[in-house]
């Protein structure tokens, strides 16, 4: 191609250049179907592999559902005692703070 980058005249390249379009245009239009048959296929696949990904997140939640139900009952259950647990606790760090006199609220 280089050779015919320097041709002296300008429709010599304008000849050239379309002519070169022109083959690259039926070489695409020769490739169509396969380029539709690819493009199908990979369509296909991405189709395959999503309902595959949807399945096996049913799967996995059908499967920790019962757990996930399971725990937020414990929770429910026993988040009051860990409040009241957890109020004790702070309450202790203020009195070690203050050297076991308890502290008058409102004061720093």
């Amino acid at each position: 191609m280089d050779e015919y980058a320097t041709l002296p005249n300008e429709a010599n390249r304008k000849t050239f250049a379309d002519y070169c379009m022109e083959k690259i245009a039926r070489e695409i239009e020769e490739q169509r179907d396969n380029f539709s048959l690819n493009v199908i296929s990979c369509i296909e696949e991405q189709r395959k592999a999503f309902f595959k990904n949807i399945a096996s997140n049913q799967k996995y939640i059908e499967k920790h559902l019962s757990d996930q139900q399971t725990l937020h009952n414990l929770i429910n259950q026993f988040s009051g005692r860990f409040s009241k647990i957890e109020c004790q606790l702070l309450a202790a760090v203020e009195l070690a703070k203050h050297c076991g006199i308890r502290p008058i609220l409102g004061e720093q």
